[in-house]
């Protein structure tokens, strides 16, 4: 730290306000070995505090997505120069001295403020901050989330400010409403655990129904719960990424790939908690549209797959609804309401067709006995076979076959009216 600091201090000639933001970004970091390495080096830059008071402020653009799509990196570079310039005029208007402070990659630029704030009252940071935000929003068309730390009576305490303004600027995700949100309103009771579990249940059982509408329900239920219990963005956070990660290995487990990004859902890079949702909600989609595709494919081929067992076998008499779930591996109950789903017929009502159609053809094409047909279709009872023929053809099977040959035989005959014409 001794050797970086006297090398900045080795560029002053030349590079003043590129090594005077490197010096705040050190002091807001804390990399100084004691508070006189801080003062010998911010004299050096010309940086001066003439107050006693500090306090940091952190202005994040809401929808950064947005903003960085319509803006290239040049302009975006040249508002975040005009901010830093307005931050300070304003600073300055309010009587106190103010030093925008750019973090490249964090989206995010600081404020620090040294002014005399009369007891190190909050409300005079935030009454500034929110007055900063409303002037951006109306003269450069950019809303911003405001953190603002707790003030501090020295220096050396500007780091734990920053700190604080950080996690402030944070609760944007469970308080995406709010303008400005001051780190003192976070630091009351801690908050009592909860976890969603009855809700991430319910979601992951819809996933598996491939019922996107209930999947979408829980994870709504969830994100209100969160937001109802006046959680955290880090308490929040935790929650969320559990119930993604719960997610992702379901689908992992199903054998489900999903082309959106799961791991940004799982590590919450949203800027807010409606953001995460609208993201969970697209995984959701996908997934259960994908899961609706394979049940639908895995019940054509188990409704196939009885259909030809039964085909194959219906002359085996022990066949049951009983066997046939057992065979399956299914419930009576489900592989009942599963074919008649398929079907529209009931799988017993199937079997007695498939059964009946050979007794027919048993009927028509051969000289088998009455008892022989029973026993070769599956049927143990002659009585019961009887009953069942005439009920789906009007007649017994005997009638059946007579009027079958009767049918054959005027057919064979030839025409008696032809012998008769002139």
């Amino acid at each position: 730290l001794m050797q970086n600091n006297a090398t900045l201090m080795g560029k002053l000639s030349s590079q003043s306000s590129l090594v005077r933001m490197q010096v705040l970004q050190n002091l807001l970091f804390n990399r100084f070995e004691s508070v006189q390495d801080i003062s010998k080096l911010i004299l050096a830059v010309d940086i001066g505090f003439p107050h006693k008071d500090f306090a940091v402020m952190a202005f994040s653009v809401k929808n950064i997505k947005e903003f960085t799509s319509t803006h290239d990196n040049s302009m975006q570079e040249l508002i975040r120069f005009a901010m830093i310039n307005a931050m300070e005029e304003m600073a300055q208007r309010n009587g106190c001295r103010g030093y925008g402070v750019d973090l490249p990659g964090e989206n995010v630029t600081v404020l620090l403020l040294n002014l005399d704030a009369g007891g190190q009252d909050g409300l005079v940071y935030e009454g500034i901050s929110r007055e900063m935000s409303e002037f951006f929003d109306r003269n450069f068309h950019i809303t911003f989330t405001v953190g603002v730390g707790n003030p501090c009576g020295e220096v050396g305490l500007v780091p734990e400010s920053f700190r604080q303004a950080m996690a402030a600027v944070g609760e944007r995700f469970v308080r995406s409403h709010e303008r400005v949100i001051a780190f003192r309103q976070l630091s009351g009771p801690a908050a009592v655990r909860w976890h969603p579990v009855e809700d991430e249940r319910n979601m992951l059982d819809a996933i598996r129904q491939g019922n996107f509408l209930a999947a979408e329900n829980a994870a709504g239920a969830i994100v209100s719960g969160i937001l109802q219990r006046g959680l955290g963005a880090a308490e929040a956070g935790f929650i969320l990424s559990a119930a993604a990660n719960a997610v992702n290995k379901l689908l992992a487990d199903m054998r489900i790939a999903v082309d959106w990004d799961v791991q940004s859902v799982i590590l919450c890079r949203q800027e807010t908690i409606w953001e995460w949702q609208e993201d969970m909600n697209e995984v959701l989609a996908e997934a259960c549209q994908k899961v609706a595709l394979i049940k639908e494919s895995n019940n054509s081929q188990l409704k196939d797959q009885l259909k030809e067992y039964i085909n194959a076998n219906y002359a085996n008499s022990e066949i049951s609804l009983q066997t046939l779930a057992g065979l399956f591996g299914l419930s009576m109950g489900y592989i009942t309401r599963f074919f008649k789903d398929q079907t529209g017929v009931s799988l017993m009502h199937y079997l007695d067709q498939v059964r009946m159609g050979h007794a027919t053809r048993m009927l028509g094409d051969t000289q088998m006995s009455l008892g022989e047909i029973v026993a070769q279709c599956g049927y143990i009872d002659e009585t019961n076979f009887i009953r069942k023929f005439k009920g789906i053809y009007g007649q017994t099977p005997i009638q059946y076959r007579r009027s079958v040959q009767l049918q054959r035989r005027r057919d064979a005959a030839p025409d008696s009216g032809q012998g008769n014409r002139p």
